[in-house]
């Protein structure tokens, strides 16, 4: 299923989706993280990214999968390579886990952000009843939960990044390394 598109290797064409898509989620989780006006607006691409990167990672990784079993069948795969791929592959494993928590924590820190900003926002003061509306309530656990989420927002970025980076840096250098 993930071994080729259109006669090409899937791999080498799918590659490049996770390589825009996830440091994407990285790059908005964290804004959304430590910016809070920026909340506002990114809300929604914290949501789509965290439900698309993962997608795309897993994809990379099973289009991979089947690259390697085509090479390996076709007697193109020495040990040298096969040692290579191996690291990549482990790098793309941890990334693939690394990027789901990314991907739960930010939607659950979406959620928690959104409810508490309801919660403190002043009632509108158009309609009926709108002067009996009770005050907005601050504190309670919504804020720590919040700031607990961002700072794992924080590291899960941070640890997404890296393996990010080692992934792709171990997949170009056996492209361009000729191997």
């Amino acid at each position: 299923m993930f071994e080729t598109i259109l006669g090409l290797p899937a791999h080498v064409l799918v590659v490049h989706a996770a390589v825009v898509l996830t440091p994407l989620l990285v790059l908005v989780a964290l804004g959304y993280a430590v910016v809070p006006p920026f909340r506002r607006v990114s809300g929604w691409a914290v949501v789509g990214l965290a439900l698309v990167a993962p997608a795309v990672v897993y994809v990379a990784r099973e289009s991979g999968k089947a690259f390697r079993s085509r090479l390996q069948t076709r007697d193109r795969f020495p040990a040298q390579l096969a040692a290579k791929v191996t690291r990549h592959e482990n790098y793309s494993t941890w990334l693939f886990y690394l990027i789901i928590a990314l991907a739960v924590v930010s939607l659950l820190l979406v959620l928690v952000a959104r409810t508490y900003r309801r919660r403190i926002e002043p009632p509108r003061s158009d309609g009926p009843g709108a002067a009996s509306a009770p005050a907005p309530r601050k504190g309670g656990v919504l804020p720590v939960l919040q700031a607990i989420l961002g700072l794992l927002v924080i590291g899960l970025a941070v640890a997404s990044a890296y393996y990010i980076f080692k992934t792709g840096d171990s997949g170009a250098r056996m492209t361009w390394e000729g191997q």
